[in-house]
Formats: structure tokens, sequence, C-alpha cells
């Protein structure tokens, strides 16, 4: 989960006690928000800047009486480039304070009430299949980082906006692509754009959805036909997860495996060749009923 290519942490100071700043510019305002169960806090005198912050993370308002578990507080020359980090900073704190729930490193959509992880090392095809479904009607959830319940077999997208790269734009379409650049949480960098799909429908934020299925692309060792998917046993697809795993992969091989078959035992799993977008699209559609 690499960190955002604009780099504001000149501007941006993260403290475990929100009264420890002072704020020699004006008066100071706080924009506090939920993430799981944690209570997290952005300070800052640019009220520009927190209504902003609320736009983009669209989470629960904190209850007044909850400390923050973590606060930041942000000069007001900062802009999107520390709101970047702040994402960055939340997700990976929410890394190292969720050990039962396994972060994989994924795509995650839904419709009709059925989700699908997409699970790939880089360059495998994730960001393309996840764009081709979405603009097929399902709704883009995330596009690096899932949180799976293993009990509910539910996840939960990582508290960050999607990324797409330049390089994506055919796929997405020139429409589209301009649709993107009028949402309210949209920012440019080097790279492509962040932004929240949903905000290009129009639809509510989805916090959770129930997983159908999981597909892996490249699998190692694995030559799948293009466009064609394989099921795989829980072993395999126990195995196979756990690399991708960040809050796991810190573990004893045995804890980590022991923690994630239970999802593999529920959860059906295919290897999917990569193909023609459309048809694995169709493939994945077809599979999931």
């Amino acid at each position: 989960v690499g960190r955002p290519e604009l780099d504001s942490r000149r501007h941006i100071t993260a403290l475990q006690d929100a009264s420890l700043i002072r704020a020699p510019n004006g008066p100071l305002h706080a924009f506090r928000w939920k993430e799981q169960r944690f209570v997290f806090e952005i300070t800052s005198t640019d009220t520009e800047l927190l209504s902003r912050a609320t736009a983009i993370f669209k989470a629960p308002a904190a209850e007044a009486h909850l400390e923050p578990d973590l606060s930041w507080h942000i000069d007001d020359a900062a802009g999107d480039a520390a709101l970047l980090d702040v994402e960055y900073e939340c997700l990976h704190f929410l890394l190292r304070n969720m050990p039962d729930s396994p972060a994989v490193h994924s795509a995650l959509l839904s419709r009709d009430g059925k989700g699908v992880v997409i699970v790939g090392p880089s360059f495998a095809g994730k960001s393309t299949l996840a764009t081709g479904l979405w603009r097929n009607g399902w709704s883009l959830l995330a596009d690096d980082l899932a949180f799976l319940n293993p009990e509910t077999r539910t996840a939960a997208p990582a508290p960050r906006r999607v990324s797409l790269r330049t390089e994506s734009r055919p796929i997405v379409g020139e429409e589209l692509w301009n649709e993107i650049q009028q949402t309210p949480s949209f920012v440019r960098t080097a790279k492509g754009l962040y932004f929240h799909p949903h905000e290009v429908t129009g639809e509510p934020r989805m916090r959770e959805t129930a997983v159908s299925g999981i597909f892996f692309l490249a699998r190692r060792g694995v030559e799948a036909e293009p466009a064609q998917a394989s099921p795989l046993n829980p072993a395999k697809a126990a195995l196979s997860l756990l690399p991708y795993a960040h809050n796991f992969r810190e573990l004893p091989f045995i804890d980590g495996l022991a923690r994630i078959s239970p999802l593999a035992s529920a959860i059906p799993s295919w290897d999917l060749g990569r193909g023609d977008l459309r048809e694995m699209v169709k493939t994945v559609e077809r599979h999931l009923g």
C-alpha cells in the first residue's frame, strides 16, 4: 500500500494528543470521524480544508465525548496533498490495529448484494477488471485494499479514494474520465486521478458488502485459459490469500493460515485467466449468478 505521490509531510503533524496543538494564525477547528471502531481527527485553521476532508472521508461523525485514537494537525498551506497523506496514514493505522480482519491487497466491487474480491500481484490487471465491472453496473468500492470479515463473510473497503492511472483512460472512456474530474473528492496527481466512484453515480457510499466470490489473477504457477475461471479448493485458496493479507504476513505461518482458512472455506474462489476484458467481465458475472 504505497504512499501517494503528492508529498505534504512537511505540512502535517501526527499527534496522539491533539491538545498539544497550538494555532498561532487563528482559531483552531476540527473534523472528527470514525473508521471501523477507531476515532480520527484533523485540526486546522483552514475551514475550507476541513470542509474538503468531510467530503473525502464521508464517514460517520464521532461522538464528541470520544477521544481520538490518532490526530493530525494540517497547516493551511498544505491542501490536497496533506489529505492524501492522512488517507495513507489512517489506512496504515488500521492495518496495525485490526489483527482479526485480513486486510487483503485487492479490488472490491458489489452489485445486487453480491460482492467480488479481485486478488493478484501488481500489474496483473486488477484495476482493469475492476474498471470493466464498474462500467458494467457494479459499484467500485476499493481498488487497492479490503478488510474481510471471516465470521460475517463481508468486506469493507479501505478508507481511501480509488486511484486510476492515466493508462486506464482508454478503458474508462473520455466521457466518464471527464465526469470523474467534476466530482467533489477528485484530485489529480502526476500518475492519474484519485476520486470516490460513488460520486459519479450519485449513490451513497457503501461501507460494507457481502462477499460472494474471490477471483485470483496471475496466481503463481498457474496458467489459466484466457477469460476462463477454474475453481480452487479451500486449502489452495487460503494459501493463496495469505501472501496478500498485509496484517497477517507478520504472523507465524500456521497462525496466519488458521485465521484466514475459515474465510477461504466459506467463500468460493477461482483462478481467472487474463483475456478480452468483456469476456472476463462476463465470466465473473456468470460465476456469481
